[in-house]
């Protein structure tokens, strides 16, 4: 167990989950708040309707969430190669970093958010 502790990757790993978390939470907060604060301070058309869609990605399985994105942003995308924004074959899949997995833990989890500043 000790080697472990002492171990490098151990301590970047442990980094690396932090910033990760970190940035979701910070993205989370962020978009979680201000459809809340949108959705309840404004007279928007149809709120029923984005109260749904913000709901939305809790009715769906994170899994289900994240594959669908890889698919949406990789180099097979039917939408993007229609916008001809597609990558090229082999490229990098950019969701497969920090910065990805944040993004989509932080859209995953805004609607917790939502639900508790909505409340208050």
């Amino acid at each position: 167990m000790w080697s472990m502790l002492r171990s490098a990757s151990t301590w970047r790993a442990t980094g690396n989950s932090l910033l990760t978390a970190g940035l979701a939470t910070i993205l989370s907060v962020l978009l979680g708040t201000t459809l809340a604060l949108l959705v309840v301070l404004t007279d928007i058309r149809a709120k029923g309707f984005w109260v749904f869609m913000i709901m939305l990605p809790m009715m769906i399985p994170p899994q289900v969430t994240a594959l669908s994105w890889l698919q949406l942003s990789g180099p097979g995308s039917t939408l993007l190669q229609m916008l001809h924004l597609a990558p090229p074959l082999g490229s990098p899949q950019h969701l497969r970093s920090w910065w990805g997995i944040s993004m989509l833990m932080g859209i995953q989890h805004a609607p917790l958010v939502y639900l508790a500043v909505r409340g208050s």
